[in-house]
This record gives C-alpha cells, structure tokens and sequence, in this order.
C-alpha cells in the first residue's frame, strides 16, 4: 500500500491527490489495536473522500494471491531476453519477481554447478484473475524457451542477402509477430553480382555449383520458424521463373511501340497528297512522334518499374525458345504474368491486323500506261488505304523490279520531263530547217480483245508481245478489291482511248506547253484528253523523233484536241518564219 519499493510513491500520491495526512502507527506499538488503525487528518468531505478509497485498497489487498512457478535456471536468462523482446501487456497487469540467480553464481562460482540443477521459482502477485493469465502466458514462455531451437537457412544467390539487407528494418516487426530472432550474415563479398541485367542471355546450368554467399539464422520454436520463413522471409526473396512467349514477339518486349508506330506512320504519309497542308500535318505528326518515342517506355522497362521484375531473355539461336525468364518476388511475378498475358493478347491481335493488311494482288496492264496509272496512284492510296508496288517487268534480270510509289504534284503528273519551263519563248538558231506539218496517224485501242488476239499472232510469227507491267495491290483484302476494281474500270477506259501521232516542229513545243505548263493544261481540261511530249533525252538523240506528239483520249475528243495544236502550230511556224525574214531583210539592207 506505501510502495516502498518505489519511495512511498503510492502513498505520496494519495496524500496530494485528497489533501489529506495519514498517521500510520509505529512499528513497536504494543496495543493491538492501535497497531492496526490508521488516521487521516484533513476537512470532512476530503477525509471521508480519502476513507471511502483506502477501504477500497486494502480491499484489493486482502484479495491479491501469490504464486510461485518452478523454471530451469538455463532458460532463466532466456526468459527475461524473451519477455524484453516481445513484452505481454498481461504481464504488465501483476508482479513478476525474478530469482536473483545471477548475483547468486557470481558471488558463489565454485557452487553454481551445485545450484544450476536446483530449480528455482518466479513470484507472481496480484489479483486472483490476473495471476492465472500471467501464469499460463509465463508457462508458454517457458515452455516456448524449452522447445526453441536454432536453424540456418544457406543462400547460394548473393541477391538474396542483397535483398534482407535492404528489408532491415521490417525484419523486428516479423520477429514481434512470429516471436522469433532473426539474424543473417555474408559469407563474402558479392556486390558485383547483386544487380543482373534485364536482357541477360546467359544460359542456364542447373549442375553449376553456386557457393554459399551467406546464411539466414532463425531462433525460435520449430512450427514458427518455418511459418516465418514462408511468410515472412521467402516471400521477399526473389525468384526466377520461366514464362511462355513465342520467340516471334521476343523482339517486341525490349523494342519500344514508338518506333514500329513512327515507321508504320511515315510510310502511310507517303500515301496521302504531297501538298503544303500535307507536309504541315506530317510536320506535326512527327513531332508528336518524337516526343512519344522519348517518353515510351518497351514492355520490359514497363514490367520493371511497375512490378520490379526484371525480363531476361533466352539465347537468340536456341531452337525452340518460346519462353522467358523473369526474375522478381512471388507476388510481383503473379502481377507481371497478369500483365504479360494481356501483353500478348494484344500482340496477337496486332500479328492478326498485320497478316490481314498484307493481301495481295497482282494487276496487268499494258507498260504505255504506266504514266497515266502513275497519276492516279496518290488518290488511289489516300481513297482505299493500300499500299502500291510497281513491277516493270524487266527482261535484262531474273527479278523484277520493285518500286514503292511516292506522289508527286497531280497538276504535273502528265507532263513531259522538258514541259517545265519557265516562259514562253524559245531560242531557235539560224540554221534551223522547218517542216510541214503533216496529217497525223490514228490507233485505235478500243477493242482490247483484237488486241490480244493480234499479239498472239504476232507471239507465234516471231515477233514480240506488247510490253506489260505489273501493279501490286497491298492491304485488307476488302480494300485492295475496291481499288482493284477501280484500277481495272481506269485500265478498261485506257484501252478504249485512241492515240494519235501529230508531226509539229520541237520549235514549236515551248510555245504550246506555255510558262509552268499552264497552256497544255488548259488545253488537256478544256478537251478532256492527254497530251505527251517528246522527253529532252529523244530530242537530243539521233535516233529519236523530236517531232511527235502523242494525244490520247476519246476518239471524238482527240479529233478537237488535234485540230486545235495544228492551227496554233501553224500559227506560231508562220510567226517564226516572219521573224526570220524580217531579221533576213534587216541584215541585207544593213550591207547595201
């Protein structure tokens, strides 16, 4: 009731607390009565206060019990280290006195054998209930400290020690959890194999022998300690396992999505119309590009800093490799393979996409029209979404020629190599020698059968066949239809055109072609045909007929188209000869 052992505290405490004085009678009292009374002096409500609690103490007093618990003096110092490391709040509800077994063998060293096998007893005092709980909480101390052994759990990977090292500090709640000591050392020095790289392709030797790198020590009871390492410790340990993904999409884990998207992109602008509103949305297509290619990150990057599972990959050349390693804790391996899984659904949706848009078809046409097939190759890719190669058919070598198909200005895709000029004027030299201009020849393609059946013909005599060229058609099949069904209703109205042979002067050419092409084109829309110039390269050959001019299109067409560049020939030759005499009379009155 004084609390002597803590300075009267108790005591102190109760006198500030009612403020009151209690007389306690002296030790050699020899009234029994007196001996057995104690006094409080102060103000009636305080006094009366202070009796109605002191009452209630002595009475918890009367009911405290005491009990003594025999223990093994060997475990005596365990108990106490056990009860420091994971205290007991029921403990803490009465009075644990402890033998003084400790004092006892220092000051008798020669008889601590003698004592060591004697047992000795833990007091436990307090009320009845509560010393019933402290004693089987003490008991399963007891009985814990008898049955608590010691396991080593080697490590062969150097990551592992790596790994408990950097998860010091949640190893003490573990241990106040599972009430068990957990220590762990190194071997040796391992730090440059701590870290492994995510695209490591070292093979695998299960028969290698890994050297002990350092060991996890464990005290407790058994059932606790394997219960703490597989909960608590093996699930922070990284591990390594195997998961299946097709070698094909290897490739796809450690390239970023970017770069497939800014190759599959430019190719596709390459389809669209090569104007100024094109180029700026290109522009700005590729700065979009550029800045997601710095910020995308490949797949595997993306699993290791989301899940912190590092990708590694098998041996390029091994056969059969569809799978991978992944190396990380059980819990972030499950969230990785989650998310793998669904990584390669997509991809193998995107392999479906990619097996569709590669369909093909081949389209024969006869090689004079390449040029007008060229024209239309830019609205033809924008229109159907397909992709254009053209195969020349070259005999000089055993494969074809491929080109892919870029578009050019429609307004100068019919236009002859030398049209390009810049004015309207043309240097003619002195000696030039002028021609007349003669009726022109007709061919008529209209009937493609008669055609045919005449290159058979002429296939069978000897003589060689019209030249063809090929156009391949690429994309989703749908789409290549249309636009193959619109490319053969083109090649149809080709075939059904004539094409006739004007002989007009070269001198002429600059003038009807007029500044930038603009008089040719005139004259191709308002008659609704085309008109094709000799190139620079058949002018200044020898062999070449400077001369011809091709104009095709419908046959009633063609006759206006004819008969208009004949008048404005005529007209500029008559020019050109006036100049010419003009020039020819100015030089001869000069020397009269």
């Amino acid at each position: 009731m004084l609390g002597n052992c803590r300075h009267a505290s108790n005591i102190t405490q109760f006198r500030r607390r009612h403020n009151v004085e209690l007389v306690f009678p002296d030790r050699f009292e020899s009234d029994p009565k007196l001996a057995c009374e104690i006094r409080i002096v102060g103000t009636k409500s305080a006094v009366s206060e202070a009796k109605r609690e002191l009452e209630n103490v002595l009475k918890s007093l009367e009911d405290e019990v005491e009990k003594s618990i025999p223990v093994d003096p060997s475990i005596l110092k365990g108990i106490n280290q056990y009860r420091r490391n994971f205290p007991n709040p029921d403990l803490e509800t009465v009075r644990v006195i402890m033998p003084r077994y400790n004092n006892h063998i220092q000051s008798n060293p020669e008889n601590s054998t003698e004592h060591s096998t004697e047992p000795l007893y833990i007091k436990l005092i307090g009320s009845k209930a509560c010393v019933e709980t402290a004693a089987q909480i003490l008991q399963q101390i007891i009985k814990d400290m008898q049955e608590q052994i010691v396991q080593e759990f080697p490590f062969t990977d150097p990551s592992h020690i790596s790994v408990l090292e950097r998860n010091r500090s949640h190893l003490p709640e573990l241990e106040r959890l599972y009430r068990v000591q957990i220590r762990f050392s190194r071997l040796f020095d391992n730090s440059d194999f701590d870290s492994y790289s995510t695209f490591d392709e070292r093979s695998v030797n299960q028969s290698e022998f890994h050297p002990v790198s350092g060991i996890l020590v464990i005290t407790g009871v058994q059932e606790r300690i394997n219960q703490v390492f597989e909960e608590g410790i093996k699930p922070l340990l990284p591990i390594e396992e195997t998961f299946p993904v097709p070698q094909e999409f290897h490739r796809n884990l450690i390239v970023t999505s970017s770069d497939t998207t800014t190759r599959e992109q430019s190719r596709r602008s390459l389809r669209g119309n090569n104007n100024s509103n094109s180029n700026k949305r290109n522009n700005n297509v590729s700065e979009q590009m550029t800045n997601t290619t710095a910020e995308t990150l490949s797949k595997a990057m993306e699993i290791k800093q989301k899940h912190s599972v590092n990708i590694r990959l098998p041996p390029q050349h091994t056969s059969g490799s569809d799978y991978i390693f992944l190396r990380g804790t059980p819990a972030n391996i499950e969230a990785a393979k989650a998310d793998l899984t669904e990584w390669l659904q997509q991809c193998e949706l995107i392999k479906a996409d990619k097996i569709a848009r590669s369909y093909e078809t081949v389209v024969e046409f006869p090689f004079r029209f390449l040029t007008s097939i060229l024209s239309m190759r830019a609205d033809l890719c924008s229109k159907h979404d397909v992709g254009i190669r053209v195969d020349t058919g070259s005999s000089s070598s055993n494969s074809s020629s491929s080109v892919v198909l870029k578009p050019l200005p429609p307004s100068l895709s019919s236009m002859p190599e030398h049209s390009s000029v810049d004015n309207n004027t043309t240097d003619i030299s002195d000696d030039i020698t002028f021609c007349s201009i003669s009726k022109p020849t007709v061919e008529d393609n209209s009937n493609n059968d008669n055609d045919n059946n005449e290159s058979d013909e002429l296939s069978s005599t000897g003589l060689p066949k019209e030249k063809q060229a090929k156009i391949i058609l690429r994309g989703y099949q749908e789409n290549v239809s249309a636009a193959k069904i619109e490319l053969e209703n083109t090649i149809n109205k080709l075939l059904a055109e004539v094409t006739e042979n004007l002989f007009i002067p070269v001198e002429t050419h600059a003038r009807l072609i007029g500044a930038r092409g603009n008089a040719i084109q005139k004259v191709m829309r308002d008659y609704n045909v085309r008109i094709e110039f000799p190139s620079r390269r058949n002018i200044n050959s020898a062999n070449g007929d400077g001369n011809t001019v091709l104009v095709t299109g419908a046959p009633e067409n063609v006759d206006q188209a004819c008969d208009y560049l004949i008048s404005k020939a005529n007209e500029f030759v008559s020019l050109i000869f006036l100049f010419f005499l003009l020039k020819h009379f100015t030089h001869v009155s000069q020397h009269v």
